[in-house]
């Protein structure tokens, strides 16, 4: 599976496959929103992505789970206990792109909308 593909070495490939895998996400929980286990099993993969040493990875991991959460917010919020502690300490990343990025996905995973539409997040 893709999660296997995000031990790569090489990091072009494993963020290929972090980008595979959220488009993954994505399909997952517009196409059958009861798969719980399943969605829990992605959503961990991305999680490892979010761990990755390379900053361009843990980028692309925030992108896709923006992005799923914006598909869905419900079934991504249900897993908000596997992504959220790692979601933060991106939050604290040594990387200005990932810690933006992190801003931007925190905003829509934890549906903190209120109040920022005029700063254009």
């Amino acid at each position: 599976m893709l999660k296997d593909k995000l031990k790569e070495e090489k990091f072009p490939d494993r963020e290929s496959f972090t980008k595979a895998l959220g488009r993954y996400m994505i399909y997952q929980i517009q196409s059958d929103t009861s798969s719980s286990s399943l969605h829990a099993q992605t959503v961990s993969s991305i999680v490892s992505a979010l761990q990755d040493e390379s900053s361009e990875v843990r980028r692309r991991a925030l992108s896709a789970l923006k992005a799923a959460t914006k598909a869905n917010p419900t079934a991504i919020m249900a897993h908000v206990s596997i992504f959220g502690h790692v979601l933060a300490e991106r939050l604290k990343d040594g990387s200005t792109p990932v810690k933006l990025a992190a801003e931007r996905c925190a905003v829509h995973a934890f549906q903190l909308t209120k109040g920022l539409e005029g700063i254009g997040i």
